[in-house]
């Protein structure tokens, strides 16, 4: 899937490059999805992992599988509204993940 992240990158004129690794932090924000997206990666696919805590709190994860040639990535995104529009602007279909696969 390809899009051209300049175009989000317009619309929250807040955000400057954040680069992230898997070994820089155990998660990403939408600011580092949008410069991965900017950089060239494209989107393969993503899933949404729901953590519950004490009662009925919750967080979402974004898992992103990304590509830019031949190097991989998942990229677990902190779901937020910038994010959510992203994917819904996409048109992107974003599964639960399996309880066997979460863990």
């Amino acid at each position: 899937m390809s899009a051209d992240a300049m175009n989000f990158h317009i619309q929250y004129p807040g955000v400057s490059n954040q680069y992230w690794e898997p070994h820089s932090g155990r998660y990403a924000g939408g600011d580092h999805l949008l410069t991965a997206l900017n950089d060239r990666w494209q989107i393969v696919d993503c899933v949404r992992n729901e953590h519950f805590y004490a009662g009925m709190r919750s967080v979402t994860i974004f898992e992103f599988n990304l590509k830019r040639d031949d190097e991989r990535v998942m990229m677990p995104v902190i779901a937020n509204p910038a994010v959510e529009r992203l994917l819904a602007r996409m048109n992107l279909e974003v599964p639960l993940k399996k309880d066997e696969e979460a863990a």
